[in-house]
């Protein structure tokens, strides 16, 4: 984290959460956060990226000259998600593809660790290399290609429902 945003950060300053989605560079993938609104009128993100783990940012580095692409405030159960916060920076967890962004904001805001874009894709892969085996000739081809391309379909029409 850096040193300034954590010195500066508050949990008890806190007036809303929301819930921030985002575009990634490869246009697959959604990077989730959290807009943490303080009293002062400024806000910060939490978020978690690889190598980084989770951290306190400002929406410019956030954003990643990607576009806004979905939000969600939350104004009941504040003191409940200030406490999941806390545990998670205490924690210092590190980004790992089981605890990514979408993991890290629904620990937050559920206290249920989930990703629905890994669960899409999965869902969607394991479909299509059933599909794929059972329509090819080449049934390990069919199976791979059929698990690539519907796992990112399923994806994809996850995404657009944000």
């Amino acid at each position: 984290m850096k040193t300034t945003l954590l010195n500066n950060f508050q949990l008890n300053t806190i007036t809303s959460i929301t819930e921030l989605y985002r575009n990634k560079a490869n246009g697959a993938f959604i990077h989730a956060g959290l807009k943490l609104q303080l009293q002062n009128g400024e806000h910060l993100i939490f978020h978690t990226l690889p190598g980084k783990g989770p951290h306190l940012s400002h929406m410019n580095d956030f954003l990643d000259n990607n576009n806004l692409i979905s939000q969600k405030v939350h104004t009941n159960n504040l003191r409940l998600m200030k406490d999941r916060i806390y545990k998670i920076i205490s924690e210092k967890k590190s980004y790992t593809p089981l605890y990514n962004c979408e993991h890290l904001v629904s620990d937050v805001v559920d206290g249920i660790k989930h990703s629905p874009q890994l669960k899409s894709l999965a869902t969607g892969a394991a479909v299509g290399v059933g599909i794929g085996y059972v329509l090819s000739k080449n049934k390990f081809q069919g199976a791979i290609i059929g698990g690539i391309l519907l796992g990112y379909l399923n994806l994809q029409y996850r995404n657009s429902k944000l």
